[in-house]
């Protein structure tokens, strides 16, 4: 059976230009997941600076400094924290956590696994919408994106903000780390905010009607966005906790 990420994660790995930024700025970001009837909600806040960022997610803390030149990765259940150097990578965020379930093997007789092996081709379509949407105070501009295969139906509806990046949003890659089922649509996605260079994506619902299975859905969205100034320590390392060394990132 093909395995599915449970959740959304979200403003992970922001690489903000220093000078487009006049104030820290805080965002936070929700998501829900739903599918055979059980909700998986996720929730990402960060805290960006000219020089700076803190990523805090359910399981890791992320944090840039372009000032040093280094990137943390914190385990808060652990204690620990992964560094390495900006030069050895991007700050985008590592690939989700995926299900702790151990793999089952699929036999070719065993009536569980009949028909998981498909996978659909899709025909995709884009629009953009003639609506007006303005969010968090940001004018969007309104994708539909659709996908038609012999049986499954999937359908992306984006909002996108042309000039996010200097507002501390940024792409969506970066700014939603979308790990959705089996990345459907994500190249249209891509297509979409390749035209919007400097543009942010502050909103995305998606509908699945799978072949096998039930109807999923997924709603994410920025629910906050304000300057304001950061908590004490929000760019630093916490007390207690211990460097894993031989770590490479």
């Amino acid at each position: 059976m093909k395995k599915h990420f449970l959740c959304l994660a979200m403003i992970a790995g922001l690489t903000i230009i220093a000078s487009e930024l006049a104030a820290d700025v805080h965002i936070v970001a929700k998501s829900s997941y739903k599918w055979f009837g059980r909700e998986y909600p996720s929730r990402i806040e960060a805290w960006i600076s000219a020089d700076k960022d803190s990523i805090q997610k359910s399981y890791e803390t992320v944090i840039v400094r372009r000032d040093l030149g280094l990137r943390w990765r914190l385990n808060p259940a652990k204690k620990i924290y992964v560094e390495s150097l900006l030069s050895q990578g991007s700050s985008a965020p590592s690939p989700q956590m995926k299900s702790q379930k151990p793999e089952t093997e699929k036999k070719s007789d065993d009536l569980r696994f009949i028909g998981h092996d498909y996978q659909p081709e899709y025909e995709w379509s884009v629009q953009e919408l003639n609506e007006s949407a303005t969010l968090l105070g940001f004018s969007c501009k309104v994708f539909l994106i659709k996908g038609e295969a012999d049986f499954s139906h999937v359908e992306i509806k984006l909002w996108v903000f042309p000039k996010g990046k200097s507002e501390g949003l940024s792409t969506v890659e970066e700014v939603f780390n979308a790990s959705r089922w089996d990345n459907e649509g994500i190249e249209q996605i891509l297509k979409i905010m390749a035209g919007y260079p400097d543009g942010g994506l502050i909103k995305l619902q998606q509908t699945g009607d799978p072949a096998i299975g039930t109807i999923r859905t997924l709603d994410a969205e920025v629910k906050t966005w304000e300057k304001k100034n950061p908590p004490p320590g929000i760019y630093e390392i916490p007390e207690g906790y211990k460097k894993e060394e031989g770590k490479k990132q």
